[in-house]
């Protein structure tokens, strides 16, 4: 039987016992502010990246109880994009670079973007961070700025990731 050390006045939980709670194998008188209340175990319920899940607890000092519950809610399409983004927001160079050719865009458009940057600085830390980078993060410059080359949007780009992140290369 698992339970808890409840402070009422603080209205926290101090500690968690799985087999009641004793000191030298006794129940020893806790202070007037303390009680041991019994857990009721509820099972986690699955769920998927659609759900929003909230986790409750109901304190009942009348029966001596500590209880954990869940509450299961949609999730708006923004939260699921937000959720699918954040998962995202790292892919692989090559993830990125076998969505962007799924799309349709080449490499050679790339370069052709790189070559038409007017800042040097920016043109080398572009070109070096394609070839050689391992990895593209959604909020970085240089995507930024082929992003906008292409005329995509902030949401293109989005789905552009996170289909790159559901890419398996062996």
């Amino acid at each position: 039987m698992k339970t808890v050390l409840y402070d009422i006045n603080t209205k926290t939980i101090l500690s968690t016992h799985f087999n009641g709670y004793f000191v030298d194998g006794k129940k020893p008188t806790l202070p007037s502010n303390i009680v041991e209340l019994t857990v009721i175990e509820t099972e986690q319920p699955t769920y998927d990246i659609t759900k929003n899940v909230e986790q409750t607890f109901t304190v009942d000092l009348e029966a001596n109880t500590f209880a954990k519950s869940y509450t299961i809610s949609d999730k708006t399409e923004e939260q699921i994009h937000a959720d699918k983004l954040a998962q995202s927001s790292e892919i692989t160079a090559t993830q990125l670079k076998v969505q962007l050719a799924l799309q349709g865009i080449t490499d050679t458009q790339i370069y052709s973007v790189i070559d038409n940057l007017t800042n040097e600085e920016q043109k080398i830390k572009a070109k070096i961070g394609y070839v050689f980078g391992n990895t593209f993060k959604r909020d970085n410059t240089f995507v930024n700025l082929v992003s906008a080359a292409f005329g995509k949007t902030e949401k293109e780009i989005d789905d552009i990731f996170i289909a790159a992140k559901k890419i398996e290369i062996w």
